[in-house]
């Protein structure tokens, strides 16, 4: 490794423990790490990923004078911790404003939110589905008692429950939203059983599921 690698490994190391104390151990953080290994130069990227392992961070062993950087981090990688901009209006100001709170307090894209529910529900508050699902974030029995959710017809409930849900699926499948949208929707044991790992193995879902994730991606990157 050459001396501008160690340089950039260094350089990496402060900028992910200064993005970290910005936007917290959430999705933001994940995304704005994914954009700055994207940028980095060299064929160390994928190593160097493996090196920032978030437990290893150890902020007490950086200098002092480095935290003038976060400044400028914060700025960089606001939008990214930020409730989107152009996310598409419901047509229910309540339903607005429930999907704005949830995305602020789980650091959800807003805009995957309206897209999960649009799918999900179309916007129908009262929707329940064959299957027992209910209220726009289409909420099981079992997600209701897990996120103690006493009416998952109420828009603020459902869309809170939903968004948490959908968070920690994200989470379980190291930040990818597509494996996240599946395991939403067939469950993560249906993901387990069928060898589904990787985006590439989504194919092994049912057709549902399939087109489940196809049309909540479509249109969060609004095709």
């Amino acid at each position: 490794m050459n001396i501008e690698s160690v340089q950039g490994f260094m350089m990496a190391q402060l900028m992910a423990n200064t993005m970290k104390k910005s936007t917290g151990d959430s999705m933001a953080f994940q995304i704005a790490l994914e954009a700055l290994m994207k940028n980095m130069n060299g064929k160390d990227s994928k190593g160097l990923m493996n090196l920032l392992n978030l437990n290893g961070l150890n902020s007490e062993n950086l200098n002092n004078s480095s935290l003038n950087l976060r400044g400028d981090l914060i700025k960089n990688y606001q939008n990214v911790s930020n409730v989107s901009q152009d996310i598409p209006s419901s047509k229910n100001e309540r339903i607005d404003k429930a999907i704005e709170e949830a995305s602020k307090k789980y650091g959800i894209d807003g805009k995957l939110i309206w897209a999960l529910i649009k799918q999900e529900s179309n916007f129908n508050v009262n929707e329940k589905s064959h299957a027992g699902a209910m209220g726009l974030m289409q909420l099981m029995p079992a997600n209701v008692k897990e996120y103690n959710i006493s009416n998952p017809y109420d828009i603020f409930e459902n869309i809170d429950g939903g968004t948490k849900h959908l968070k920690d699926y994200i989470k379980r499948y190291n930040g990818n939203v597509e494996l996240g949208l599946a395991a939403y929707n067939a469950g993560p044991g249906t993901l387990q059983k069928r060898g589904v790992k990787a985006v590439e193995d989504i194919w092994k879902l049912p057709w549902e599921t399939r087109t489940h994730v196809k049309k909540v991606m479509e249109y969060w990157r609004g095709k």
